[in-house]
């Protein structure tokens, strides 16, 4: 229970008195609009506690028929409950009654897997083979209580709210799958690996829910087949390989139009909804296939104290399934299609290196990855999608073809054709004519640096990594902005606010809009406040920022307890670690946000609002072997 205390962060204090007439206890509102919360308060009287117990668990069961013929079993299962709690407080801004509700969430997933094997040598060949099928079974069911308005003040559990209503919902979900494995390989140092898998995805029609995809690939070790190479090399290989995987991500369920029962009615009378909410189910939708092309280099130099990987690949996705925005004239708003064809290609580079090696050993190792996308079709007729908007409403992430995907686009300020930035005769700023490029929310490159340092039993390492390139719209920033509770909204606050470009002056005699030559203006206290309001909802251009960052991920500290301590015990080895994670962001051009913030956990990238911070860790790990 909260009880209506004056001391409560953010709330109103005894004996204050507030314009909208909130009483002690109750959130002290920090504007008149009912949505811009008190960050105090949003921070201390929320809750929204997520509890989850899990259990996993898996079996082997092998049986060898003969030296080189054997069967296998596989059984996996997967199994946990969350429990969500979530408080709006009573007396918050935007539901003042305040509610509350419960959710246990059960989810089961099991995998069932057979196979018949052959591992046999033939002098200097050897042919290692299987065929065989896995059942993967998935269970989700939810249940929730809510109650809001509560009846009696500040006693906020489900029970006391003045209208409860309850949620059910129950899927099941399947993937059968038949598959099969051949590697070829002589001498140990020449390998040819071939398979062949076919999946039937229950979430889609069954006329169309089955994909065959096959791959291909082989490696050479040379260090091995040549024994004449230079010392300095120690391990050398090359490798090509081509292949493609199906895959789905819909919901079960996804391609029929489901029903389901709202469970308040409506005066009296039981009340029908879409389970699909505004998505139009598609019957027609096909798995996704995806092939790739890979061939990389591997070697290792001076006793393995140097080494490097380089891959590049080249990767065609057809058949994508993707929700796209329909006329909301059909009832819906948004449908799920496949997609034409989306291509990827990239190179990864890794660099290992010991450059000290003894009882005091430095290792370290960066790794880099170039990846370039493009859009090469859609469906017919449809030359671009869009993916996701933030709740400003006024930037879009897209698929447009022959552009990369997930572009990001919006309006920005106009210009005349000089290229000065044009503006109302109240010095707000014109809003463009059709919706621009911003940017693309995919970096240009990622990469990490990790150092580890061991000294007798004890273990030193961090992890810094980074991204370079790419662009984030900041919904945040503009909401700041507007409210004036950013430190660029200061400007002006004292009227002496300066704009530059050409003002709107009138109308031409043919109605078309009349311009003052190029004039700098000082902006009133007002109207620098409606200038910073007008840039937030028609220049997303000024909210859009270079994505680069540069952030220590991870330092770990660990001690191995001595072997002779451990020599009466059944313990091999005993490790204690401490271990911080998402402990700083070394460099960034995004102010107030995060670069990795996000808005929605759909694959659309570059978008924020209000998206809090990955969680700073600390913990200790203690691993034994036996």
């Amino acid at each position: 229970m909260t009880l209506r205390r004056s001391n409560k962060l953010g709330a109103v204090p005894e004996g204050v008195t507030t314009p909208d007439g909130k009483g002690t206890g109750e959130e002290y509102q920090i504007s008149g609009d009912l949505w811009n919360q008190n960050p105090w308060w949003a921070a201390h009287q929320f809750t929204k506690d997520s509890n989850t117990d899990r259990f996993i668990t898996s079996g082997n069961l092998r049986f060898d028929i003969t030296s080189f013929l054997y069967v296998q079993g596989r059984l996996g299962m997967d199994y946990y409950n969350r429990k969500v709690k979530e408080l709006v407080p009573q007396g918050t801004g935007y539901q003042r009654g305040g509610a509350a509700s419960e959710a246990l969430q059960t989810v089961r997933e099991i995998n069932q897997e057979w196979i018949l094997g052959f591992d046999k040598a033939f002098g200097k060949i050897n042919i290692n083979a299987f065929a065989g099928g896995n059942k993967m079974t998935r269970k989700n069911e939810y249940i929730s209580a809510n109650g809001s308005d509560f009846n009696v003040p500040f006693f906020q559990v489900v029970g006391n709210g003045s209208s409860q209503s309850f949620g059910y919902d129950y899927s099941a979900s399947g993937i059968n799958s038949l598959f099969g494995s051949a590697e070829v390989s002589y001498g140990g140092y020449l390998f040819l690996t071939a398979t062949g898998r076919e999946d039937w995805f229950s979430v889609l029609n069954p006329e169309n829910n089955h994909k065959f995809y096959p791959s291909v690939g082989g490696s050479f070790v040379f260090s091995d087949a040549f024994k004449t190479l230079p010392e300095v090399i120690s391990f050398g290989k090359i490798r090509a390989a081509w292949g493609q995987v199906a895959t789905t991500n819909v919901n079960a369920y996804a391609g029929n139009l489901t029903y389901g029962l709202n469970g308040q009615g409506h005066l009296g009378y039981p009340l029908g909804q879409f389970s699909s909410g505004n998505n139009i189910p598609n019957p027609n939708l096909v798995p996704a296939l995806s092939s790739e092309f890979e061939v990389g280099l591997e070697m290792q130099f001076y006793m393995n104290r140097l080494g490097f990987d380089l891959t590049y690949y080249n990767q065609k996705t057809t058949d994508d399934i993707l929700d796209g925005t329909i006329s909301i004239g059909s009832g819906f708003s948004s449908t799920s299609i496949n997609i034409g064809e989306l291509s990827n290609k990239g190179v990864e580079f890794l660099i290992t290196g010991t450059p000290v090696k003894g009882a005091f050993t430095w290792d370290v190792s960066l790794n880099l990855a170039s990846n370039k996308n493009k859009v090469i079709a859609l469906s017919p007729g449809i030359d671009e999608i869009i993916l996701e908007e933030p709740r400003t409403r006024t930037v879009f992430v897209k698929h447009i073809v022959g552009q990369p995907f997930g572009m990001l686009t919006g309006w920005v300020q106009k210009k005349d054709s000089q290229g000065n930035r044009i503006y109302t005769s109240q010095g707000e700023v014109v809003q463009s004519d059709s919706y621009e490029i911003l940017g693309n929310g995919v970096a240009d490159f990622t990469g990490g640096l990790n150092n580890n340092f061991t000294y007798k039993n004890f273990n030193l390492s961090f992890l810094i990594d980074f991204k370079a390139g790419g662009e984030i719209y900041s919904g945040t920033n503009v909401r700041l902005t507007q409210q004036g509770l950013s430190k660029e909204s200061l400007k002006g606050r004292e009227g002496d606010m300066q704009i530059t470009g050409v003002f709107e002056d009138g109308t031409n005699a043919d109605g078309s809009t009349k311009y003052t030559g190029v004039e700098t203006r000082t902006l009133t206290i007002e109207q620098a406040q409606n200038y910073w309001g007008s840039v937030g909802d028609r220049d997303e251009a000024h909210f859009t920022y270079d994505a680069t960052f540069v952030k220590l991920r991870q330092i770990t500290f660990g001690y191995d307890l001595p072997a002779k301590i451990l020599a009466k015990t059944p313990i091999k080895t005993l490790n204690l670690s401490f271990v911080g994670r998402n402990l700083a962001c070394l460099f960034k051009n995004t102010p107030n946000i995060d670069p990795e913030s996000s808005y929605s956990s759909s694959a659309s990238q570059g978008l924020d609002y209000y998206g809090l911070p990955a969680t700073r860790s600390y913990g200790f790990n203690l691993r034994a072997t036996f």
